[in-house]
Order: C-alpha cells, then sequence, then structure tokens
C-alpha cells in the first residue's frame, strides 16, 4: 500500500477521499458513486467538488502505480446505455467522474 502520510499532510478534502476509497477495498470491485461521497459535504463550494475528484485520480494513479488496482476505470454511463466504458487510469478526467465508476483491485497471490 502506498504511503500517503511520509511526505506532505493530506488536507482534511485528501484525507477524506483516500478513506472512502481505502474503505471500498473490502471486495476486489468497488463501486464508488461520487456524487452520493460528495453530497454527504453538502456545503461543499463548486471548486472543492473538483479538488475532491481531481484527489480521487491522484489517488487511484497512486494504487495503480503501486499494482493495487486494475489500470482502467468501468465508468458507467447514463441509464441509457447499459454498457460500461473502460477509461485508462491516466486519462481519467474529473468530468469522467460525473458518473459512476467501478474500480476493480488486482488480486495477487504468491
Amino acid at each position: 500500500m502506498p504511503d500517503f502520510f511520509e511526505s506532505e499532510p493530506l488536507s482534511k478534502l485528501q484525507f477524506a477521499v483516500l478513506l472512502e476509497l481505502i474503505s471500498g477495498f473490502v471486495d476486489l470491485e468497488k463501486r464508488f458513486q461520487l456524487a452520493q461521497f460528495v453530497d454527504n459535504y453538502s456545503k461543499m463550494r463548486n471548486q472543492q467538488k473538483v479538488q475532491m475528484k481531481e484527489a480521487l485520480i491522484f489517488f487511484i494513479q497512486k494504487f495503480q502505480q503501486k499494482g493495487l488496482m486494475e489500470d482502467s476505470i468501468q465508468i458507467i454511463p447514463s441509464k441509457l446505455s447499459s454498457r460500461s466504458i473502460a477509461v485508462p487510469s491516466t486519462q481519467l478526467t474529473v468530468s469522467d467522474l460525473g458518473n459512476p465508476f467501478i474500480l476493480v483491485e488486482k488480486l495477487i497471490i504468491d
């Protein structure tokens, strides 16, 4: 697991995002409902919501660099389309996080 506490201290917002991301690793597949998560912070300004999404992208990329998650994210589009879209984490943008998405943890067996 990457050590996110060894360098600069995390902001409250970054810590909340990291905690939400880590708490989902009980299952191999983590469904992340960002809109629901952000709703818990209803007084958040739009700029803070963007910062939260940027922090999530940062942490996803760090987990993937350490080999803990699959390299692509499954974006679940609106109800009009039932097929998910695979997006490489290196191409993930803040606007991609407007839809629910699935993160898949890598299972490493030695």
